[in-house]
C-alpha cells in the first residue's frame, strides 16, 4: 500500500495465477458508501510471473513509484508505475501506467517475503532481502541503461 499525492491510496496485490491487481481507492472515507471508496476499477496485469506471486514490495524514489514482485518462479521483477492523475491529463480508463524495467532470477525457492534496505548509490539502486526457502540479498538497480 502507497499513499499518492492527490490524497488516493494504491494498492498492489499478487494471484495465485501469476496476475498483479492495482487498486487506487480514496484515502478518505465518506458515508455514501463502499463504492465512492474506489477511484478507479481494479486494473488487473496478467501473466506477470510463470506461477503465483508470493510477495510484493512498493518503494519510492526521487518521486517514482517502483514495485517489486517475486513469484514461485524464482524470479524477482521490477516495476515503475507512473501516475496519470491530474484532471488535465486524466484517461478514465487508464490513471497508472506500469512498465516492467527488469527482471532478476534468485536462488531462493518459493520466496515468501521480501525487504527492501535504504538506497545505495545516491537513490539509483537498492538491497532486497528475500526469504522462502533460504533467503537471499539482491541489488535491485532502477537507474541503468538509461531508465
Amino acid at each position: 500500500m502507497h499513499h499518492m499525492d492527490e490524497g488516493q491510496i494504491l494498492v498492489v496485490s499478487g494471484g495465485d495465477d501469476g496476475s498483479l491487481a492495482f487498486l487506487l481507492a480514496n484515502s478518505s472515507t465518506t458515508d455514501a458508501g463502499m463504492e465512492t471508496s474506489y477511484a478507479y476499477p481494479p486494473i488487473i496485469v496478467t501473466r506477470t510471473h510463470a506461477s503465483a506471486v508470493t510477495a510484493c514490495a512498493i518503494l519510492t524514489s526521487c518521486s517514482r513509484i517502483f514495485i517489486l514482485t517475486s513469484g514461485n518462479d524464482e524470479w524477482v521483477r521490477l516495476w515503475e508505475i507512473i501516475p496519470h492523475l491530474s484532471t488535465t491529463a486524466m484517461d478514465p480508463s487508464n490513471p497508472l501506467e506500469i512498465k516492467r524495467l527488469q527482471k532478476i532470477k534468485t536462488n531462493v525457492a518459493d520466496v515468501s517475503s521480501m525487504a527492501v534496505f535504504r538506497e545505495i548509490d545516491d537513490g539509483k539502486a537498492s538491497r532486497v532481502l528475500l526469504c522462502g526457502v533460504g533467503m537471499e540479498v539482491i541489488r535491485v538497480e532502477w537507474e541503468q541503461d538509461g531508465i
